[in-house]
């Protein structure tokens, strides 16, 4: 006989001990940033794909790793 199978609680209960997975690195929304400033046709799309994206555009602005 298999054991019953518990029901997930939905919502997930809060908690600010848990990062969130899918939270990116500064350095990470750095290159992000960087990224679609590059592939951007004007500061127009850029600032709307930013935007989209959740990132803002001081993010960028960070300092890279050392080469």
């Amino acid at each position: 006989m298999k054991p019953a199978r518990q029901a997930a609680k939905w919502p997930p209960p809060e908690s600010d001990s848990l990062p969130d997975p899918f939270g990116l690195t500064p350095e990470q929304r750095r290159r992000c940033v960087r990224t679609v400033a590059s592939r951007s046709t004007d500061a127009e799309d850029c600032a709307r794909l930013l935007d989209v994206l959740g990132l803002d555009p001081a993010d960028g602005l960070g300092e890279g790793p050392a080469r």
